[in-house]
């Protein structure tokens, strides 16, 4: 085969005739305290604490040991944060 039979490539950014593909769009991000499901989540924990007493007493007990949850959610939000 010469090189005279081979065809003439030509280097496009996009094919005429064809859409572009759009670049998929991030959703934004409202801050962890404002956000709906976290305070309907809350809500909910609230009332079956004070509506099932096994629950008072597990909650009650996580309250006794906030040295050991705090660091935990401290890291969780400085991640989040970052």
């Amino acid at each position: 085969m010469t090189q005279q039979n081979d065809p003439k490539w030509e280097v496009v950014d996009e094919i005429p005739g064809e859409r572009p593909k759009e670049a998929p769009s991030q959703p934004a991000k409202t801050p962890l305290f404002k956000r709906k499901t976290l305070w309907l989540g809350v809500g909910i924990g609230v009332a079956l604490v004070f509506a099932i007493p096994v629950l008072r007493i597990l909650a009650g007990n996580l309250i006794r040991a906030w040295w050991l949850w705090l660091p935990i959610a401290a890291y969780y939000l400085y991640r989040r944060l970052r």
